[in-house]
């Protein structure tokens, strides 16, 4: 199954975790949000390779963020070529840039299942802390992702299938799913025990896409889940799936000594 996709924006070459494409309507957002404030989403930040937006992140210190380990990958693992946007809603203005100084991706990430899709940047300077720039609260080790509970993804990923990024937030809130359900539904791939889903099964519309991968999913105020893969976006037969942040807490705090 194809979790990568290759979009020619007007900017430049954008990758992040996709998968076989089928048609949608092109009037949707993030799929099925709106315009979101950085204000209320200041944990967010912007991947950035040669200065164009390609994946999300999440900060959780002034000179640590998270974001997936598929994003993370030949062509764009070189540092000097790598930094973030952080304090705008627009990825490609205001705000400020930071440089990587390093990546770490998990040890066992397997591109492959997906399983374990989970990397950290650290930045080469401290990000100076203000409304628009804030760490995220996150689980703690172990905790448990609730069935129907209302998961907020915010990204400027792809508004439709094949579509370019947005040049301004998104945000769009779906139902969690049951794993068992979530598994029934993705056949031919494993939903492990690192991994939760959600969207809106039979209904569809509204999911995380292209360009949004790496970014975060806040349940309660918490960012619980990392955007990972799918089978397409916002496809009523397909929940998304997302790395579930409390199974690394332990090995977050190791690697940061957040």
């Amino acid at each position: 199954m194809i979790r990568f996709t290759l979009a020619l924006a007007v900017i430049g070459v954008t990758f992040a975790a996709s998968t076989p494409q089928i048609e949608t309507n092109p009037n949707l957002e993030i799929i099925g949000g709106h315009d979101a404030n950085i204000i209320d989403y200041p944990w967010q930040i912007s991947f950035q390779h040669r200065l164009h937006h390609f994946c999300g992140g999440f900060l959780i210190s002034d000179t640590w963020v998270v974001t997936a380990a598929h994003c993370i990958y030949e062509g764009y693992s070189d540092t000097e070529n790598l930094n973030i946007r952080v304090g705008s809603s627009e990825w490609s203005a205001k705000g400020k840039l930071h440089d990587v100084k390093r990546y770490i991706t998990h040890p066992q990430y397997n591109i492959t299942t997906m399983d374990n899709d989970i990397a950290l940047l650290e930045l080469a300077l401290p990000v100076d802390l203000n409304q628009s720039v804030r760490p995220a609260k996150l689980p703690v080790a172990g905790q448990e992702i609730p069935d129907n509970a209302q998961l907020t993804i915010t990204g400027w990923g792809a508004t439709y299938v094949g579509g370019y990024n947005e040049y301004t937030l998104q945000v769009v809130t779906i139902p969690t799913v049951n794993i068992n359900v979530c598994q029934s539904a993705i056949t031919n791939d494993t939903i492990t025990n690192n991994m939760f889903c959600a969207g809106l099964i039979g209904v569809g519309g509204k999911d995380s896409c292209s360009g949004d991968s790496g970014g975060p999913a806040v349940i309660d105020g918490q960012v619980v889940g990392i955007v990972s893969w799918g089978y397409s976006c916002a496809d009523p037969k397909y929940p998304g799936i997302y790395t579930k942040v409390s199974a690394f807490r332990d090995w977050i705090n190791e690697e940061t000594e957040i």
